[in-house]
């Protein structure tokens, strides 16, 4: 992995107060990447446009409305919407974004699966890079959040061989 994002990754972990963006009323995996932050120890706040409560931890229609500010934001979400968070992640001083895409930050696999299940947006990672944000353009936090299940050590050991 590029030492970089290395230590990209190693500084977002280190932040207390996130935001996740993917949560939604129908188990997607959002959900469980909500759940391990909050199990680590984590200070969450969910942005869901028709939620306001998720897992009894507060839930807000943007990262606009979060009354306390946040370090960094988690993004499990299309595109799209993923540019107009990292929009709002400038304006409100947000330091760190993390853009999931379980195939890694350099997908060299799945190919075909990547294509719809990203959250990365280019023009938003050109735009956070422009601000000066620290970002993450790909991985997973549950590869890298102890205790790390084994779906997730083998998909972050295939991740690592194919250089993503």
């Amino acid at each position: 992995m590029n030492p970089e994002i290395k230590s990209h990754i190693e500084q977002f972990l280190s932040l207390k107060s996130i935001a996740i963006a993917g949560i939604s009323r129908s188990g997607k995996p959002g959900n469980a990447i909500f759940k391990k932050f909050v199990a680590a120890g984590y200070d969450v706040v969910g942005i869901h446009p028709h939620m306001t409560e998720f897992e009894g931890q507060p839930c807000y229609s943007s990262l606009n409305r979060v009354p306390k500010p946040v370090d960094g934001l988690f993004l499990i979400t299309n595109p799209a919407i993923t540019l107009e968070l990292t929009q709002q992640a400038i304006a409100t001083g947000v330091r760190f974004v993390w853009m999931h895409n379980m195939t890694g930050i350099h997908p060299a696999w799945g190919e075909s699966f990547t294509k719809g299940n990203t959250s990365v947006s280019e023009e938003a990672l050109e735009l956070a890079k422009q601000a000066g944000m620290k970002v993450i353009p790909g991985s997973c936090p549950m590869q890298h959040i102890q205790p790390v299940d084994i779906f997730h050590k083998c998909i972050h050991w295939v991740n690592e061989r194919k250089g993503a």
